[in-house]
């Protein structure tokens, strides 16, 4: 009998020193990955969970309002017995097959109407979060770290479109340029035959339409910049470049200017 109290008492101490481990084990994301995609008719999400757990018998996720084609996957299972309460859902995984003592890996993927691109994609964060990366048409778009649980935020699902000139854009260069050519030449063909006065005369004139055609053209490229019609690289290259040649052509005027005086 005396026996049997004292083996009872030990399996009491250890049931209790293991609900208070549990009770003290933190639940947490080591890394959070949404990847969204634009489809014709709705948005794709798929969220990458690894949770660090131990002896968990329930997870929730939380999901935006009016998301359809829901499916959640732990560890390459699907799970059925869910219960949803507003945009939290809730998962029992006790009939799963799990190594509680290691990483879980969450799957997470459904849809959303075609109206989140303009009114952002909502996120809120269940637990305590190590990483988290969203990406939207595999350019990613928001990045956050060490964030704690209950965090909400809202993320704009910006399109990035490849930054080309348009045809327009190209024209109006293209025609801006020949001008320059045009007048090049037809300075140098004056040039051999007038006289040194005249000379100069024709140097002012065309050295002034000439920086009145790169002024011109420094707007176009600044007006295809703002449009996004062209790269910041390809932007600042066609700028520094014009750029320089209007001081230089400022500078030329500055000197025949100088010399009449």
């Amino acid at each position: 009998m005396k026996n049997k109290l004292i083996f009872t008492i030990l399996m009491l101490v250890i049931l209790l020193g293991s609900c208070i481990q549990c009770i003290g084990q933190e639940i947490t994301s080591e890394n959070h990955l949404i990847n969204i995609t634009s489809n014709d008719d709705y948005i794709s999400v798929e969220e990458s969970i690894i949770l660090n757990i131990n002896n968990l018998l329930e997870i929730n996720f939380w999901i935006m309002d009016e998301s359809s084609n829901i499916e959640i996957k732990i560890n390459d299972n699907i799970i059925e017995d869910i219960e949803t309460s507003e945009n939290v859902y809730s998962c029992n995984i006790t009939g799963l097959d799990l190594d509680i003592n290691e990483s879980l890996s969450i799957i997470i993927t459904y849809r959303l109407d075609k109206s989140v691109e303009d009114t952002g994609f909502e996120k809120k964060i269940n637990r305590d979060t190590d990483v988290i990366n969203i990406k939207f048409d595999e350019k990613n778009i928001y990045s956050a770290s060490d964030l704690k649980e209950n965090t909400k935020f809202s993320v704009k699902l910006i399109k990035y479109e490849e930054e080309t000139f348009s045809i327009l854009t190209i024209v109006a260069i293209f025609l801006l340029v020949l001008l320059l050519i045009i007048f090049t030449a037809y300075f140098f063909k004056k040039q051999k035959i007038t006289r040194e006065k005249h000379a100069t005369s024709v140097s002012e004139e065309y050295l002034q339409t000439k920086k009145t055609l790169l002024m011109q053209l420094l707007k176009e490229i600044e007006k295809s910049h703002r449009a996004k019609k062209i790269s910041d690289d390809t932007y600042h290259k066609l700028k520094n470049h014009y750029k320089n040649e209007a001081v230089e052509t400022m500078k030329q005027m500055e000197e025949i200017k100088s010399e009449i005086k």
